[in-house]
């Protein structure tokens, strides 16, 4: 009798033990998820002429609607159009461009179109179409940005400076506020590119003046322009300015490391290039910079292992130039090291 009682109580005691425990996971508030943490790694596609975040290069993007003061466009044809820059936008290259080219078979003197397909044009380097495109659309509505500044950046690819200067400054003057930081980029990288620095430096800061989205690749640009001036610390602030609005951007380090050997600091633009190299290891400015660096370091083992790595690689003319002449300024001021320098030089890439 006394084992039956005490089996009771066991019962009952594991059963309140179960519903207890039911009533805890059924009605409790479930734990708060961590939030997961950000990748400050992701790997970004670096190496290129321009980082992944600058607009500078890019088309303007194609606007889906008629501005203020334009006959509004039939909504067939509305539809269309914004189907075919989604179409553009999702990579589909080839369907907007037939898309656009239907739009035009309906509505020949659609200057949305004509962009749009001008846009499809300038990504696929068909350069003579895009003109031509760009160009109707200007003829459609001569008051229309977009199309002077994409036609504007074309003619910069074409190295029609002239013309790409023109454009650029209409598409300014009929928009400042969504052209100011894009088409003065443009404008900089023209006189940078012919050597005038001092338009190009102008150029660059009514671009940063603009630059309401506080992106990198101007900083970049101007940085570029100082040190061809051989302003290494105005050259220097900019490289960090780029990299502080964009952190994994390979070539403003590059740039930023051989500022600070400019200035001396040796230890601060070897940490520079190394971090060019994490982001992007084929980065070859960032490789012929180590060169120097490390042979006026005074380690010339470690310039030669970056020079065996550069085996079969090409260099930037400019950058490869640079180089050379600091080799030969190295090799003047340490005469016990000038054939271990001119070893390493044979084995540099050709520009």
């Amino acid at each position: 009798m006394a084992k039956s009682k005490t089996y009771i109580l066991i019962t009952i005691l594991l059963l309140a033990i179960i519903i207890a425990g039911v009533i805890y996971f059924r009605w409790s508030p479930a734990p708060e998820a961590e939030p997961p943490q950000a990748d400050v790694n992701l790997p970004l596609v670096s190496n290129s002429p321009l980082p992944a975040n600058s607009p500078v290069s890019p088309v303007s993007p194609p606007p889906t609607t008629a501005p203020a003061g334009v006959q509004p466009i039939p909504e067939e044809i509305q539809a269309m159009i914004e189907q075919g820059i989604a179409l553009y936008e999702n990579g589909q290259s080839q369907a907007a461009l037939d898309l656009f080219t239907d739009i035009l078979t309906k509505a020949p003197a659609n200057f949305l179109a004509y962009n749009g397909r001008g846009t499809v044009y300038t990504d696929q380097q068909d350069y003579d179409q895009a003109l031509a495109d760009y160009t109707a659309a200007i003829e459609a509505n001569p008051l229309f940005p977009h199309a002077y500044y994409n036609r504007g950046r074309v003619y910069r690819l074409l190295d029609r400076n002239d013309e790409a200067l023109a454009d650029l400054q209409k598409a300014i003057d009929l928009a400042p506020a969504e052209f100011g930081y894009r088409a003065n980029g443009n404008i900089g990288l023209i006189h940078h590119n012919q050597g005038e620095y001092d338009q190009a430096l102008e150029a660059f800061g009514k671009s940063i003046d603009a630059n309401i989205d506080n992106k990198a690749d101007i900083y970049f640009f101007r940085g570029e322009t100082y040190t061809a001036l051989e302003n290494y610390e105005a050259a220097q602030r900019d490289y960090q300015a780029a990299v502080d609005r964009f952190a994994n951007y390979d070539e403003a380090y590059a740039g930023l490391g051989y500022a600070q050997y400019k200035i001396g600091n040796f230890d601060e633009a070897q940490q520079a290039l190394n971090r060019a190299l994490e982001i992007a290891p084929a980065n070859t400015a960032a490789q012929l910079y180590s060169i120097v660096v490390a042979i006026a370091a005074g380690n010339p083992d470690q310039a030669q292992t970056a020079a065996t790595e550069l085996a079969g690689s090409q260099a930037d003319s400019v950058v490869l130039s640079r180089v050379l002449a600091e080799l030969d300024t190295l090799a003047a001021q340490a005469p016990d090291q000038a054939e271990a320098i001119d070893s390493i030089k044979g084995m540099l890439p050709a520009p």
